[in-house]
């Protein structure tokens, strides 16, 4: 089995939005912020971004489109998937998946599940509500 070293980079998209949000002007703070924190190596790595918003368009959605773009221009793999339109049901704690490593429910997690493994890298994009 292969092990794969996960990284979650909530703090760096989080970091991103301050950026954008308050109109810090500077080159690319986004992919500034993704080579402090990945480096510059000319290994490319496989980033995974999921969007975890339901609205189309949304502030969440806008910056995991934004964190992508600035991997790509970094040298990295990238793919995003929104969790728009996706069925994903409710785990029923059943612990099959522990002796036989898949679900028993079939939904749209399955296909995420397998391209989380697949990734080196992980950002998973959530807004953030407060009033």
């Amino acid at each position: 089995m292969k092990i794969v070293k996960k990284i979650m980079l909530s703090v760096l998209i989080t970091g991103c939005a301050c950026s954008i949000a308050f109109g810090m002007e500077n080159s690319d703070p986004i992919s500034h912020k993704i080579k402090t924190v990945l480096g510059e190596s000319t290994i490319s790595t496989k980033i995974l971004v999921i969007s975890t918003s339901l609205r189309k368009d949304s502030n969440t959605d806008i910056l995991a489109d934004e964190f992508a773009r600035g991997a790509l221009s970094s040298g990295h793999e990238v793919e995003k998937i929104s969790l728009i339109g996706k069925k994903i049901n409710y785990c029923l704690g059943c612990d099959v998946c522990q002796k036989t490593q898949r679900c028993v429910l079939q939904d749209d997690a399955t296909e995420i599940v397998k391209k989380i493994h697949e990734a080196d890298v992980i950002v998973f994009a959530a807004p953030v509500y407060f009033g």
